[in-house]
């Protein structure tokens, strides 16, 4: 058994679900959305961009700094997509 298999389950309780996880979702999602609604490509990269810069704070967090971004960063474009929409 590696550490990952120990380990993931307890943070996944701590942190909530995997950031890999909610990125999938959310790049499904930007897909169909990007599909129905073409002309508004220039928008969800803005949305993006601003979900990234908002999410800083989190990146500079002394414990798993990297994990609370990604999870940050995927919950601000899905909520912010589903605003889009």
């Amino acid at each position: 058994m590696c550490i990952t298999q120990i380990t993931e389950p307890i943070l996944n309780k701590i942190l909530g679900p995997d950031p890999a996880n909610l990125t999938a979702q959310y790049a499904q999602e930007k897909e169909t959305f990007l599909k129905k609604h073409p002309t508004l490509h220039a928008s969800v990269k803005g949305m993006e961009e601003n979900c990234n810069e908002k999410c800083i704070p989190e990146a500079k967090k002394p414990i798993f700094p990297g994990r609370k971004y990604d999870k940050c960063v995927a919950e601000c474009r899905q909520t912010a997509l589903t605003n889009l929409a």
